[in-house]
C-alpha cells in the first residue's frame, strides 16, 4: 500500500507542478505585458501598450471563461476592427479547450497528491514519513528529467519541437497562421514561446528542487523501519550473554 501511494504521488507531481505554473502564466498580466515589450509586439500589430494591456486581459478573461469564440475588437488608423480573422478565432477556441482540459488534468493531479499525502501520513504515523519523502524525492527526480528534455529540445531546435507539440496537441492545422496577415502570431511570434517554455521550465525545476530537499529532509529524519529494528534487536547479544562467554573461557 505505501508503495503505490509512494508512486502515486512521484507520478501525479510533476504534471502538477508544470501545469499550475502553466496556469499561473496564462492568467498573469505581468507574463503577457513582460513578453510584449521583450518582443517589440507593440510596432509589430501597431497597437499601443494600454491596448495591448486590454489585449492581455481578454486573454486572461478567455481562459477563464465557458466555452465560447473570442470576440476582441481594437483601434487601428482610427478605425475599431475585429483583432483575429476566423481562423484565428477558430484556433483559440482549440487553445481554449485545450486549457480546460489541462486544468482538469491539474485538479486530479492535485487531487492525487493529496490523497497520497494523507493516505501515506495515516499509514507512517506522521505528516512526511519515509514512503511519502521516497514519493517526493521521486516526483523531484522524474520533474526534472523531463524537464531537461524540454530545454534541450527548446534549445537545439524550438521550432520543431512547437511543431511536434501542436500536431499533438490539436487535430486540425488552424494553429499554422502567416505573420503578414495573422494577428495571433504577430502577438505571440516563436520567440514569445521559446521563452515561455524556458521560463515555465526554470519555474518548474525550482520548485521541483524545493520539493526533493523536502523529500531528502522527511527520509534522513525518519524513523528507521520496523523491520530493520527488529533485525537489530535479534542480533544484539543479551545482557548476560558476555558474562556467560567470559566465564565459559575461565
Amino acid at each position: 500500500m505505501k508503495l503505490a501511494l509512494a508512486a502515486l504521488l512521484a507520478l501525479c507531481l510533476p504534471l502538477l507542478l508544470t501545469l499550475t505554473n502553466v496556469q499561473l502564466m496564462a492568467t498573469s498580466p505581468a507574463f503577457y505585458e513582460w513578453g510584449f515589450r521583450r518582443h517589440g509586439v507593440g510596432a509589430a500589430t501597431g497597437l499601443d501598450d494600454q491596448q495591448l494591456r486590454r489585449v492581455a486581459g481578454e486573454f486572461i478573461a478567455y481562459f477563464q471563461a465557458p466555452p465560447r469564440e473570442m470576440d476582441v475588437r481594437v483601434r487601428l488608423r482610427g478605425r475599431e476592427v475585429p483583432l483575429f480573422n476566423p481562423r484565428e478565432i477558430a484556433h483559440m477556441v482549440d487553445v481554449q479547450a485545450l486549457m480546460r482540459t489541462l486544468r482538469r488534468v491539474q485538479l486530479a493531479c492535485g487531487a492525487g497528491v493529496l490523497v497520497a499525502l494523507v493516505a501515506l501520513g495515516l499509514l507512517e504515523r506522521r505528516p512526511l514519513g519515509r514512503s511519502a519523502g521516497l514519493g517526493l524525492l521521486g516526483g523531484a527526480a522524474l520533474t526534472l528529467a523531463l524537464l531537461a528534455l524540454i530545454a534541450v529540445a527548446t534549445l537545439v531546435d524550438f521550432g520543431d519541437f512547437w511543431t511536434r507539440f501542436h500536431l499533438v496537441a490539436f487535430s486540425n492545422d488552424f494553429w499554422m497562421l502567416d505573420p503578414a496577415r495573422d494577428n495571433l502570431i504577430r502577438l505571440f511570434p516563436p520567440p514569445f514561446w521559446m521563452d515561455a517554455t524556458l521560463l515555465l521550465a526554470g519555474a518548474t525545476a525550482l520548485e521541483a528542487l524545493l520539493v526533493g530537499g523536502a523529500g531528502f529532509l522527511a527520509v534522513a529524519t525518519a524513523p528507521a523501519p520496523a523491520a530493520s529494528l527488529a533485525l537489530n534487536a535479534r542480533g544484539a547479544p543479551r545482557d548476560g550473554s558476555r558474562g556467560d562467554c567470559a566465564r565459559s573461557v575461565r
